[in-house]
């Protein structure tokens, strides 16, 4: 009987044991919070990023006060939430920054988004690496006026200059297409197949006739640039983004204008040899209000010219990194680029993307990653360089747009979308 005693209290014993350690275990645990998740996550791939340098991103609330910042290379997935101890905003900005050797220069890009509450973003790379060179000369070049139009996938070299032509091949088999402006009209030639590391020594004398489409302006413009690509059939299943400007077109036109006044715009494309076209047409009425219009139309070449439904009156920039804007009409994107040349051959461009309705537009502050890569680099030291109103065509509103380019797994790429806008320069 007592050993039986003995047992049934060892037991009881064991027990209770276990539920205090249980008890405190659970105890332990909640103790530990679990980390707040990111306000939003940010997917750098196929080197968006130039692998040889680096970016910055910084998250900052509504006054422009930093809530996060970082730096990092490569292709990498970052979730951004504040610092310890700051206040989670409505909404914040999101910026990011990078740069790339250009020339004898160095461009660094800043694009900030406002009015952002959140999301995982994923920013695409449109970067190909060249599968090397072709050296190219023309001989039997008959009359013509004009720069010459040398161009194959992805790359463009529009010049005078008609002998040892360098374009870089980004496949290894290409097609090369050769534009330019006779009396009689532009003429073009297309040679095929090139390859990397050829020389090509092309005879001129028997060019074809380029097929031509007359896109009329609404007034006159004392000057324009005009650019069209043709694009190859799409194939079946590809996602859009992955019909890039690198792999999937060729330039078939550039055109400056020459200041003589004209109310309409001819550009020309190989005949029946593309299933699409991307079109930019730019124009200046008149060289006193500094305004200059945009299209960027994709599919058919646009007969036409239609303004965007928007004006600029003027703006203002009452101090460093601030621009108080006088705008009226129908767009659903503003855009305004601050602009810095440092002494070291640094170029810095700040774009901010707003809402249409945004009239107060200012810079966030400057975080300590910055500073501290480009301590050339302060408010103060930036100017205005222009504000841009855009209207997509087929994107209702600004956060349709931020969902549309950037808050989505498959991101679409800028120059597919139908835009019109207006920009006001800061010229004097």
């Amino acid at each position: 009987m007592e050993t039986q005693n003995l047992r049934t209290a060892i037991a009881a014993l064991i027990l209770l044991c276990t539920g205090i350690l249980f008890s405190a275990g659970c105890r332990k645990s909640n103790d530990q919070n679990p980390p707040d998740p990111p306000l939003m996550t940010i997917d750098f791939t196929n080197n968006y990023v130039n692998p040889k340098l680096g970016a910055i991103v910084f998250l900052s609330d509504p006054k422009g006060k930093v809530l996060a910042d970082t730096s990092f290379t490569g292709n990498i997935k970052i979730g951004l939430k504040p610092g310890k101890g700051m206040a989670t905003p409505p909404w914040f900005m999101v910026t990011v920054a990078t740069w790339e050797p250009n020339m004898h220069n160095f461009t660094i890009s800043i694009n900030t988004w406002t009015c952002i509450t959140g999301g995982n973003w994923v920013l695409r790379g449109d970067r190909h690496d060249t599968t090397g060179h072709i050296t190219v000369s023309l001989n039997n070049l008959p009359v013509h006026s004009g720069p010459i139009l040398f161009a194959n996938s992805g790359f463009t070299n529009f010049t005078f200059n008609s002998i040892n032509r360098v374009n870089n091949l980004y496949a290894p088999q290409d097609t090369l297409y050769l534009r330019l402006i006779t009396p009689a009209g532009p003429k073009y030639k297309i040679k095929y197949p090139v390859n990397p590391g050829g020389n090509y020594d092309i005879a001129m004398n028997d060019l074809s006739d380029a097929a031509v489409s007359t896109i009329t302006l609404p007034t006159t413009a004392v000057y324009y640039e005009a650019r069209l690509w043709g694009f190859k059939p799409q194939t079946a299943g590809t996602p859009q983004w992955a019909v890039s400007w690198t792999t999937g077109s060729i330039q078939t036109e550039e055109l400056l204008g020459d200041g003589i006044p004209t109310d309409s715009v001819k550009v020309s494309y190989p005949p029946a040899t593309y299933s699409r076209y991307h079109t930019e047409l730019s124009y200046t009425e008149d060289w006193t209000s500094n305004t200059t219009w945009f299209n960027q139309m994709n599919g058919e070449v646009p007969a036409t010219f239609t303004k965007v439904d928007a004006h600029i009156a003027g703006y203002s920039s009452p101090s460093p990194g601030k621009v108080i804007l006088d705008a009226s009409g129908t767009w659903n994107l503003t855009t305004c680029e601050w602009e810095f040349y440092s002494h070291n051959n640094q170029i810095f461009e700040w774009k901010l993307n707003v809402p249409d309705s945004s009239r107060t537009i200012t810079l966030p502050d400057m975080p300590p990653s910055m500073a501290k890569m480009f301590p050339l680099l302060a408010l103060d030291s930036l100017t205005v360089s222009w504000v841009r109103l855009t209207n997509y065509d087929n994107i209702q509103s600004y956060q349709d747009i931020v969902n549309t380019l950037l808050n989505t797994a498959t991101p679409v790429n800028p120059g597919s979308q139908n835009t019109r806008s207006c920009l006001k320069s800061n010229a004097k």
